[in-house]
């Protein structure tokens, strides 16, 4: 999570960026806020934690979407 928002600027052909929000929620958020608006790509959070408290806390960083690790295929 540290070098995300270096490795988004050298990595052009990504269409969207996930990231997992375990085991770290608190942590993930915080390097997901500063990079939102730098970002061209959507950013997609997911979790296998199921509290509207980690869901809300991800929207609040301004993530496109958050998905449960179940729904994802």
């Amino acid at each position: 999570l540290a070098d995300l928002r270096l490795r988004l600027a050298r990595e052009p052909g990504v269409h969207l960026v996930v990231v997992f929000l375990d085991p770290d929620p608190a942590a993930a958020v915080r390097a997901i806020q500063p990079i939102v608006a730098q970002a061209r790509q959507p950013i997609y959070a997911a979790t296998a934690d199921g509290s509207p408290a980690t869901h809300e806390a991800a929207a609040a960083a301004g993530v496109a979407g958050v998905w449960g690790l179940d729904r994802m295929r």
